[in-house]
C-alpha cells in the first residue's frame, strides 16, 4: 500500500487539502513536487467551483511564513503556492513546526495564516 503525503477531502461544506513538506516536495525539479504541485491545482479549480464548499483549508508541517525563530521558512513553498491560495480562495492556511502561538495576519483579501500550537 502506498501513503501520498498529499492528499484532500471534504467534511460538510469544508474541503481539506494537506500538503507533503518534506524536502522531496519542496525542491521543485523533483518529480515529487511536480506532482504535488499538479495535484494542489487540479483539487483547488475542482473544490473552488464546487457550490457545496464553502470553506477551503489548507494545511502542512514546514513553515511558509514565520516571525523570526529557530525553524526556517521555506521561500520555494510560499511562492509556490501562495498564488494558488490566492487564485483559488483558500480561505485558511495552517502550517506547523513553530511550537509557538502567533495570532492570525490577513495576507491578501482571501487569505489568513494561523501558526498551530504543538
Amino acid at each position: 500500500m502506498v501513503f501520498e503525503q498529499y492528499y484532500s477531502f471534504d467534511y460538510q461544506n469544508i474541503h481539506f487539502i494537506s500538503l507533503g513538506t518534506e524536502e522531496e516536495y519542496l525542491d521543485m525539479s523533483n518529480d515529487k513536487a511536480k506532482e504535488q504541485l499538479a495535484f494542489v491545482q487540479s483539487d483547488l479549480e475542482k473544490a473552488s467551483s464546487n457550490p457545496n464548499i464553502d470553506w477551503i483549508v489548507v494545511y502542512f508541517h514546514r513553515l511558509m511564513y514565520s516571525s523570526p525563530s529557530e525553524n526556517p521558512v521555506y521561500p520555494t513553498l510560499r511562492n509556490t503556492y501562495h498564488p494558488l491560495f490566492n487564485k483559488y480562495g483558500v480561505d485558511l492556511v495552517l502550517q506547523a513546526h513553530n511550537h509557538n502561538y502567533e495570532r492570525k495576519h490577513i495576507l491578501s483579501n482571501s487569505i489568513a495564516l494561523v501558526h498551530l500550537l504543538q
